[in-house]
């Protein structure tokens, strides 16, 4: 997933792309246009790249946010994302709480039945939580719901870590509104993300696609 810094979005810009209705044919477009101007698009960093920002916002088309990484605190890195179409997910590592001790999974709609709703730490999105475990390992459910979308955290931490090294997630992972990337993209790059806020006609769907970034 994208780094996001709380001010404005950093994209490099790649000038006029035809706008595609999947994933995979957006990721592909922008893949030539920045081999053409002699840019690497084999290796972005992980959680840091616009290009997974815009491959996120197609792939769950109806979702008024999009999580992202604020800063990660000390000892938590990104260890790989998946993007598909209907879900975009990654997940956190921690040198004292595992590997992959955080999944952040963005879809359309999740299923609450059975958590505890709580106040929210997240603007716009209700905050639920369905407890698993605390010993031998913590393991914990977190949902965020907002129009048309779904955030989920499971944390899964390796036994013995102490529950406590999962707080600095709240601030760690933030929500952008989807609305600033349609601005951005149509702005910048004259392209239409297909879904909430930029209606496309006529364009038939695409097949499933799958984009891993480790």
């Amino acid at each position: 997933m994208p780094e996001y810094t709380g001010s404005a979005l950093e994209f490099v810009s790649l000038g006029r792309v035809p706008a595609a209705a999947s994933v995979a044919a957006t990721a592909s477009a922008l893949a030539r246009s920045m081999t053409a101007r002699g840019l690497v698009t084999g290796r972005p960093a992980a959680a840091q790249d616009g290009h997974s920002m815009i491959l996120s916002a197609q792939a769950v088309p109806s979702s008024a946010r999009l999580p992202c990484i604020a800063g990660l605190p000390s000892g938590w890195t990104v260890d790989s994302t998946d993007i598909r179409n209907g879900q975009t997910q990654f997940w956190l590592n921690s040198d004292r709480a595992g590997s992959r001790a955080v999944t952040v999974t963005l879809t359309a709609r999740c299923d609450t039945s059975g958590a505890i709703r709580i106040p929210s730490d997240q603007p716009g999105a209700r905050r639920y939580e369905r407890p698993l475990s605390l010993q031998p390992r913590f393991t914990l459910v977190r949902m965020y719901t907002f129009a048309g979308g779904c955030v989920t955290y499971q944390f899964s931490f390796a036994a013995g870590a102490a529950p406590s090294l999962g707080i600095p997630i709240d601030t760690a992972v933030a929500f952008q509104p989807r609305s600033v990337l349609v601005k951005h993209v149509q702005r910048t790059e004259d392209l239409a993300l297909c879904g909430r806020g930029a209606a496309c006609r006529g364009r038939a769907p695409g097949p499933p696609p799958t984009r891993r970034n480790r």
